[in-house]
């Protein structure tokens, strides 16, 4: 794919009482973007797909942090919006949701953490906080409302007990469903590294030591 270069006439315009001057828009330049609509509704539509912001670099030519913005923009369309006080809030899910996700990650490789919550089905993110307490989960159902809370089935979450008790205290005809991403780290960390430090210990004491460290 090469580049395309492209010249373009725009008037510029001067008020013969004020002396200010306006420059004629470009139809088809995205707005804020130094790009056409077309490729913005082309990138828009491969990161819908779940492409990476690096891939989209790449298939584009555009620096990252361009697709970035792009990306943050078209995530606040797709679940903000703007309150009678002029501040910008989460947008409450016109769908029904039976089965949700919640999982709390890491943010910036520190000791900050941020929360997620998902439709299932859809993959639409319906809330999202900076906290791993369970005042999130309590704050996210009065966002929902208790009518729409109590049309949801299942929960699919990590091993935050926190996040269990909060959703069932609310809402105790819920199903807690653990993650099977989840369930397999907490056996290895809990089982087989227990296992595996006991039997390098005895290893030891028997005098194999080569043994000892094998992985």
């Amino acid at each position: 794919m090469g580049r395309a270069k492209i010249e373009v006439l725009r008037p510029r315009w001067a008020c013969r009482e004020c002396g200010g001057t306006l420059t004629e828009e470009v139809p088809f330049r995205a707005p804020g973007q130094r790009i056409t609509l077309l490729l913005l509704a082309f990138v828009c539509d491969l990161l819908a797909l779940g492409q990476t912001l690096k891939a989209v670099s790449l298939m584009t030519g555009l620096h990252k942090n361009v697709v970035k913005a792009i990306d943050r923009a078209r995530l606040s369309g797709l679940y903000t919006e703007k309150g009678e006080d002029g501040e910008t809030r989460l947008r409450k899910p016109k769908r029904q949701a039976r089965y949700l996700g919640a999982d709390t990650f890491k943010l910036y490789g520190g000791h900050r953490y941020a929360t997620v919550i998902i439709d299932l089905k859809t993959g639409h993110a319906l809330w999202l906080v900076h906290s791993k307490r369970r005042q999130v989960v309590l704050d996210f159902c009065d966002f929902v409302g208790s009518e729409w809370m109590s049309h949801v089935e299942a929960i699919a979450c990590d091993m935050n007990a926190d996040f269990e008790r909060a959703f069932l205290e609310r809402f105790p005809h819920l199903d807690i469903v653990y993650d099977c991403f989840h369930i397999v780290k907490n056996f290895n960390e809990k089982v087989i590294c227990k296992v595996r430090k006991d039997e390098q210990a005895r290893l030891k004491e028997e005098g194999d030591t080569e043994a000892a460290r094998a992985p």
